[in-house]
């Protein structure tokens, strides 16, 4: 019988003070999740908000990440419990919980994620991420407890003002700063950190997330590097200002941003 616990990727390389890199998946196509490891990626994030994603899908994408060892990360449409645990017993090592404003939501996702002593994580003997009941109950408990990433995306003003409390809760791996829809709330068209002002909101929420012990994630928004890789400075100053976790937009966006650039030979014709 196996009984090994798939060690998570990300979690090891946070351990290290290593930098993590990796994809979203918006089509949740178990080949391009494949592509995205074998390619050497760190984890994959499926977005289960902002896209048609279903459970089945879901799980296909992270039988994907297994084959390559690849950390699997949901990020749920909301915060609520049954779609946290669901998502972990279907074998995500980590979930991203959105719209996190206050302390309360914020201990909210961290007890549907944890197993107790750390939460109240519901239980059940014969979810897939226990091999359907082929590993110890306790062990498997602990280790999950150990292995799950616990990521809150903050993306309001309020969630940014409220982050010294956020950070003093036990159980927060990473906080993802959500830079699309906090740039919207204080009223900016840009979406990148080129703009000054987002820029030293990161910094700040790095600075004070390291005092906490935690790390921080985001996604670079800007898509001309998905084409353009000499524009490496930008992912650079991202890394500078302490970003542990970065991810690089989606299967989406990259496969559009090919297109728009293979069409060019019908200027050729």
């Amino acid at each position: 019988m196996a009984d090994t616990f798939r060690p998570n990727r990300v979690k090891e390389l946070l351990k290290q003070g290593k930098v993590a890199v990796g994809l979203e998946s918006h089509t949740t196509d178990p080949a391009l999740v494949e592509i995205m490891g074998w390619a050497g990626f760190d984890f994959v994030f499926i977005d289960t908000e902002h896209t048609p994603s279903d459970v089945g899908a879901t799980v296909t994408a992270i039988r994907a990440c297994d084959l390559t060892g690849m950390t699997p990360i949901v990020r749920v449409y909301e915060n609520s419990p049954p779609l946290i645990c669901k998502a972990l017993d279907n074998g995500a090592q980590g979930v991203i919980v959105p719209h996190i404003s206050t302390v309360g939501q914020a201990e909210a996702a961290v007890r549907a994620a944890r197993f107790p002593p750390l939460g109240d994580r519901s239980a059940c003997h014969s979810p897939r991420s226990l091999h359907y009941g082929l590993l110890p109950w306790k062990e498997y408990c602990q280790k999950a407890n150990e292995n799950t990433l616990v990521i809150l995306l903050i993306e309001s003003v309020e969630g940014v003002r409220n982050m010294r409390d956020i950070l003093k809760i036990r159980g927060v791996d990473v906080i993802l700063f959500g830079i699309t829809d906090y740039s919207t709330s204080i009223g900016l068209s840009d979406e990148h950190y080129d703009n000054p002002k987002l820029y030293e909101t990161l910094k700040d929420i790095v600075k004070m997330s390291a005092e906490a012990g935690v790390s921080v994630m985001t996604i670079t928004i800007n898509q001309s590097l998905l084409y353009d890789l000499s524009k490496l400075s930008y992912p650079r100053k991202i890394i500078d200002a302490g970003v542990k976790m970065i991810a690089l937009g989606s299967d989406v966006t990259v496969f559009r941003l090919v297109c728009q650039g293979l069409i060019k030979i019908k200027e050729l014709v």
